[in-house]
């Protein structure tokens, strides 16, 4: 999976400040890692179980100015959440389609389909490698972040902020981009459109993801 609009903006919306380490769960070519890696200076330890999607990380990363702070690791996260680390920021653009047709493609079945890795699963390992004070940012299709949201509470997991992704004039919210904790408090929520009428850019959107895009 190449880049795409859902990591762009998971990227943009994650606040790194004031964080010394990130976990990056499922980094597939590296993006969340380069990306918050570039407006701050924790370090950064980037899971993913496919082989070659870590190789592609590590040469995307081996290419930016950043790769003394990003460590690609080749694991599963249910593996790697028995370690002892634990992490201020954790950020996952996982995969979330469940019971639903595949392709071909193995590889891309993989990323998008959430065989591998479920949302119970996604949480307890969350649960395990979060820091006290630290913060979990996802981003999930409408209704399975609103499961998701639920089923967060069970693991002491609270969403702080949500953004509503609209991908266009007369649309749907299609995406939500939450931040979790272990605090329980007032929810900051707001809305993003994507795209105006003629399939440009909103200027929301280019404010967000202007320091990502050449």
């Amino acid at each position: 999976m190449k880049v795409g609009t859902d990591g762009v903006l998971l990227g943009a919306w994650t606040n790194a400040e004031d964080i010394t380490n990130i976990l990056d769960a499922g980094t597939g070519t590296g993006l969340l890692s380069l990306m918050l890696a570039q407006r701050s200076s924790a370090y950064i330890d980037a899971v993913d179980i496919e082989p070659s999607a870590c190789r592609q990380a590590q040469e995307n990363v081996a290419n930016s100015r950043w790769k003394d702070r990003i460590k690609i690791i080749n694991v599963s996260l249910q593996e790697y959440s028995n370690c002892e680390i634990k992490y201020d920021l954790i950020v996952c653009n996982p995969p979330f389609f469940s019971k639903s047709l595949k392709c071909d493609n193995e590889k891309r079945n993989m990323a998008r389909h959430n065989d591998l890795l479920s949302q119970i699963e996604l949480l307890e390992a969350i649960n395990k490698l979060l820091a006290e004070n630290g913060k979990f940012v996802l981003i999930l299709p409408f209704n399975e972040g609103k499961h998701f949201i639920l089923e967060g509470v069970n693991y002491g997991l609270y969403c702080n902020r949500l953004l509503k992704i609209i991908p266009g004039p007369a649309k749907k919210i299609n995406r939500l981009v939450i931040e979790m904790s272990r605090l329980r408090q007032y929810r900051e929520e707001n809305e993003l459109m994507i795209h105006n009428e003629d399939g440009s850019y909103t200027g929301a959107y280019k404010n967000l993801t202007q320091d990502y895009y050449l």
